[in-house]
């Protein structure tokens, strides 16, 4: 047999197992799991700029900065998203 190159012999002690002996079992424990929990604007916006205070530098982290901080406004557009996340997160499972 030829494997392609990268890929590591399966080990003897692991019993391989049929996609399609599977199916579905992995569902079965979805609704005893917490829901996932929608985090607030000014979270979500922080880890943001926290991400791309690793790839922007100078005057671009400035201006992202900045749009960040309008995005932020109160009765601005973040805050209006944020609202359509929150009613669709309390209608649906998977927001």
């Amino acid at each position: 047999m030829v494997r392609p190159i990268g890929l590591v012999k399966s080990c003897h002690l692991v019993k391989p197992v049929s996609a399609t002996l599977v199916t579905g079992r992995y569902l079965t424990q979805q609704e005893g799991l917490p829901r996932q929990l929608l985090p607030t604007l000014q979270q979500t916006c922080e880890r943001y700029v926290t991400t791309l205070e690793a790839i922007l530098e100078g005057d671009e982290l400035k201006r992202a900065k900045q749009l960040v901080e309008d995005f932020q406004k109160p009765g601005g557009v973040g805050e209006r998203l944020q609202g359509s996340l929150e009613k669709k997160a309390s209608n649906t499972e998977n927001w």
